[in-house]
């Protein structure tokens, strides 16, 4: 057997998880105290240490990339739970807007826990509060010749652990859903 995440042309080592502090870059100092967050936003792991890289573009080479080059900076702001990631991409092909969302369509619509927004609807956290769902958006900026994506997720509610109730449902025979939260509970 395989492994079909080896390999790669790329300056990224292969994904290895860690459960060991010591194996893991150093962030720098980051406060934990609920004041040093209040109306701050503050970058992290920055310049290409950042340890989910390496899943990032081994995930990329799985999709196809032949070569893999990004730059992921996370941001830390004050609120306790979500995740509101905006990637951008070179606009390969025709360009046309209506297309790329045909594609995400495609990939998506039959994801129960992926929803791509009506057009010109951005995600926010609070759409996804409490739940295992992806509020996603994608457009074209042909002024920069590039792709937007838009991505907000609750990180309490779509991780690993909800990854493992689907796949124990699925492996179970249950219905995939079963015990996994679909609807926001923000206000």
């Amino acid at each position: 057997m395989t492994n079909p995440y080896s390999g790669g042309n790329d300056d990224f080592p292969r994904y290895e998880p860690t459960n060991h502090p010591e194996d893991r870059p150093d962030y720098g100092q980051l406060p934990s105290y609920g004041g040093a967050h209040e109306g701050n936003a503050q970058g992290y792991a920055m310049a290409g240490v950042h340890r989910h890289i390496p899943e990032i573009a081994q995930n990329f080479r799985v999709a196809g990339a032949t070569e893999v080059k990004l730059s992921f900076t996370p941001v830390l702001v004050p609120m306790n739970r979500g995740i509101l990631a905006t990637v951008t991409a070179p606009l390969v092909g025709s360009g046309d807007a209506s297309e790329l969302r045909r594609a995400y369509h495609e990939v998506c619509d039959n994801e129960p826990l992926l929803e791509v927004l009506s057009e010109g609807v951005w995600p926010t956290v609070s759409m996804v509060s409490g739940c295992a769902k992806a509020a996603i958006q994608v457009a074209v900026d042909e002024r920069a010749g590039k792709v937007v994506a838009q991505c907000a997720i609750d990180n309490l509610g779509k991780g690993t652990a909800a990854g493992a109730i689907q796949g124990m449902n699925l492996a179970l025979g249950f219905p995939e859903l079963t015990g996994v939260l679909v609807v926001s509970t923000a206000p």
